[in-house]
């Protein structure tokens, strides 16, 4: 992971949601939306710039994966991370890695449960994603 030297402006996605204004978000794609997509998009209007999934249990073991799959600038913002996981613990690692550089204070992620159910879910706390998890039967 890396950060550009600077300071990262705040963005209250809340507020920019009720705002009534159209809202213009860059779809993720995978390999694609990289850094250097994502600063072309916000450059040419994009309100919200979105990561390609990153798989958490490779990107939390492993700092060639993270360096590899995330990285960002102080003029990538506001942006969202996304995470596909298959168990609790990796995915709250995985938002806790990427937190300060995401929407602050919030850090957004996609967890994949079983291969036919998705769940994504904004959280303000990593730490309480085990209690988010029910048994898929």
């Amino acid at each position: 992971m890396s950060l550009s030297e600077g300071t990262r402006e705040r963005v209250d996605l809340v507020a920019m949601l009720n705002s009534g204004n159209l809202i213009k978000v860059c779809a993720p794609m995978v390999r694609f939306t990289k850094l250097p997509f994502r600063q072309l998009v916000l450059k040419y209007g994009t309100d919200i710039a979105v990561t390609p999934m990153i798989m958490s249990d490779s990107f939390v073991r492993s700092q060639k994966a993270r360096d590899n799959e995330f990285t960002t600038s102080v003029l990538d913002t506001p942006l969202i991370a996304q995470f596909a996981a298959n168990n609790a613990k990796d995915f709250a690692d995985a938002a806790e890695l990427v937190h300060q550089y995401v929407l602050p204070p919030i850090a957004t992620a996609t967890a994949t449960i079983t291969a036919t159910i998705t769940i994504t879910t904004t959280i303000l706390d990593p730490h309480k994603l085990t209690n988010f998890f029910l048994p898929v039967s």
